[in-house]
């Protein structure tokens, strides 16, 4: 899950946000359950794949590598990224410093399914993976959050309890792909409607709407696309 805000300075989540030696706290975490039994979004599983991919490219740095498979072939600017130390292992749970417009480029390299112009930068089944609903919920592949079923209040796990999200109506389309930041940075993608929307604020406000923004940007443009089922699925999340 997110990490909860005003924590102890030695509190776990607060020494994994902020502390070092990430490499140690992640690989001492216990596992929950069974893997791929339930569905749980935890920041310690993107810890983790981010420290196999920095031991599958070492020598290179992370940050060097980010940039020349990726940011430079979609012609953004440069990003900053955190390690836990000068030389350490880089926090690939958030805290990527992006501007707005990059952000932008990266939405629309995944509704162009990976290209950019003539170039693929990323291969097409790996866009699909990224869209392709977890087996026990259906709005979230991987690393990203998926509009498939309407639900008025989404959880980021099957105890269906802690930080939440509400949604007042359905999705105008039923495509959309998104990035979930923890104080309300968003990014909307719609295939469909060849539109990617970002959102960057301080914070996410209380009462904050899932779909508002999508769907009012939407149906000020007209487009008159499928939307998400409207019937909520009562065990969306399992």
């Amino acid at each position: 899950g997110s990490f909860a805000p005003r924590q102890g300075a030695f509190e776990e989540n607060t020494r994994f946000l902020l502390g070092g030696d990430i490499e140690r706290l992640t690989l001492s975490r216990p596992l929950n359950g069974a893997p791929g039994r339930d569905f749980d979004y935890l920041n310690v599983n993107s810890q983790l794949a981010g420290i196999v991919l920095q031991r599958a490219i070492a020598p290179e740095r992370y940050a060097d590598f980010l940039s020349r498979t990726l940011w430079q072939k979609i012609g953004a600017g440069d990003a900053y990224v955190w390690p836990d130390e000068i030389g350490g292992t880089v926090r690939t749970i958030a805290a990527i410093l992006v501007t707005p417009r990059d952000w932008l480029r990266v939405g629309t390299l995944i509704k162009d399914k990976g290209r950019v112009g003539d170039q693929q930068v990323l291969p097409e089944s790996w866009i699909e993976a990224m869209e392709t609903p977890h087996p026990r919920y259906p709005n979230y592949g991987l690393q990203t959050w998926l509009g498939r079923v309407y639900e008025p209040v989404r959880f980021y796990h099957a105890r269906k309890a802690g930080l939440a999200v509400k949604q007042s109506e359905p999705f105008a389309v039923a495509d959309l792909v998104y990035f979930d930041g923890f104080a309300g940075q968003r990014v909307y993608i719609s295939r469909a409607a060849d539109l990617v929307i970002v959102r960057i604020g301080e914070e996410r406000p209380r009462d904050w709407d899932e779909s508002a923004l999508p769907n009012a940007v939407i149906r000020a443009l007209g487009l008159d696309l499928s939307p998400q089922p409207s019937v909520p699925a009562a065990s969306a999340v399992q």
